[in-house]
């Protein structure tokens, strides 16, 4: 009798540390899924950079039929690249969730969705893609690379980012 008791809290002891494990996992593996998605408050700061860039430039949203109160960011699941604009869903701007946002480990997520952001409300303001690596309207983003604001594009520091001005931030 004493066997079959040692036995059944044996089998009771797995089981609850199967259940702990599965507990400490459903927590954990959502994190990590999540890990990759652009925070909401980085979106919502990113139109608010891309509204000011492309405003201090003289293309305002309106004049192609999109207020910028209505204009969104989407997350959907892509390929490679980190965001689009479709004419069919005019005023929004699909961020990927598969892209790369931390880079490769050489700048944060934030000038990512940022620059991203900048770019596609370039299209909402009906700008095209450039050849020129310099510019946010490249047509690739991997040509940004051989920028010389690469990581840290202009319009996307905060104010106090660079008290030094030797653009680079100095967090």
């Amino acid at each position: 009798m004493r066997r079959l008791l040692s036995a059944a809290h044996g089998a009771g002891r797995t089981l609850a540390t199967a259940a702990g494990i599965g507990i400490v996992l459903g927590f954990a593996v959502p994190a990590v899924a999540s890990a990759n998605v652009p925070p909401k408050q980085d979106r919502q700061d990113a139109l608010r950079f891309a509204k000011a860039y492309w405003e201090d430039r003289g293309r305002y949203s309106e004049d192609f039929g999109c207020p910028p109160r209505r204009i969104s960011t989407v997350l959907y699941r892509g390929r490679s690249e980190y965001g689009h604009t479709y004419p069919g869903a005019y005023c929004t701007i699909f961020l990927n969730t598969n892209a790369g946002w931390n880079g490769d480990g050489n700048r944060a997520k934030w000038w990512n969705v940022c620059a991203t952001v900048i770019h596609e409300w370039g299209h909402l303001v009906g700008r095209r893609h450039s050849y020129n690596p310099e510019s946010i309207m490249a047509k690739y983003g991997n040509w940004n690379f051989e920028a010389s604001w690469y990581p840290w594009f202009p319009a996307c520091r905060y104010d106090g980012d660079d008290p030094d001005g030797d653009r680079y931030p100095d967090w």
